[in-house]
């Protein structure tokens, strides 16, 4: 019986492996850049404050509002894969529309290679640290289960029993994508900072386009070299996007901004 059982010692590892990856290491990174790197808060504010309306919209519009229209569940039924498209397209183009118009309406004379390091940490932070609080939710759900403890923490049942019957090593790997994401939002928001810069905002296309290859394949690559094989392919991705991210060092400061 799920109520009688309790949820592996090794899920709450890693949970707060995870819980520390996703919450605590965005926080420090930011620390580390402002106080070594000499990045500036305002492009991390603005950044964090668009991925955050960007989350509420999706939120609200895409996920209540239009997953619970009799269409979009009937259009969702007959063509998984177009749903899908649909559904990480917009997630996409919402998110660029965040990016442009917040260096373009806030940051207007902050359009370095470190202001883009910084809107991209704000914003793929953010993401983050949301998921650091599922995790932490997870915690003290775990607790409530297994010690008895915050008595007054009521755990529903379909969230205990995932707890109980999801494999432990998924929390970890959960906790890791969360890492490779933010490097992946940082080298987009460059992408994009960069076709601003320059007047060409098909670099903005490019970013969502990439967002789409990288996001609706997902579900699929983990029926077919499960979450590991995924997570180490996001890991390559995450990987070549801290390294251009380094190198666009190189071609913010051989290219010239347009509106200065």
């Amino acid at each position: 019986m799920v109520e009688n059982a309790t949820v592996n010692n090794l899920s709450l590892f890693y949970l707060a492996i995870a819980f520390i990856i996703q919450f605590i290491v965005p926080i420090a990174l930011a620390i580390y850049l402002y106080r070594k790197k000499k990045i500036t808060k305002k492009p991390f504010i603005v950044g964090l404050i668009s991925f955050i309306i960007t989350h509420i919209v999706v939120e609200i519009v895409l996920i209540h509002a239009l997953q619970s229209t009799s269409w979009y569940q009937n259009f969702a039924r007959s063509s998984v894969f177009l749903a899908s498209f649909f559904f990480v397209s917009v997630v996409g183009f919402l998110e660029e529309i965040a990016r442009v118009k917040g260096f373009i309406l806030f940051l207007k004379k902050q359009w370095d290679w470190k202001d883009g390091i910084a809107f991209g940490l704000g914003f793929g932070g953010m993401e983050s640290i949301f998921a650091g609080l599922s995790s932490a939710n997870k915690i003290l759900a775990t607790l409530a289960i297994n010690y008895k403890a915050f008595s007054k923490f009521k755990v529903a049942v379909p969230v205990q029993k995932m707890l109980i019957t999801t494999a432990p090593s998924i929390f970890l790997a959960a906790g890791l994508e969360s890492l490779f994401v933010l490097s992946i939002q940082i080298g987009l928001t460059l992408l994009a900072l960069y076709g601003i810069r320059n007047d060409k905002h098909r670099y903005s296309i490019y970013a969502v386009i990439i967002h789409i290859l990288i996001n609706l394949p997902l579900s699929s690559l983990n029926k077919l070299i499960g979450v590991w094989g995924t997570e180490a392919l996001l890991a390559l991705i995450a990987l070549i996007a801290v390294v251009l991210s380094y190198k666009a060092k190189e071609w913010y400061s051989s290219s010239i901004n347009v509106f200065r």
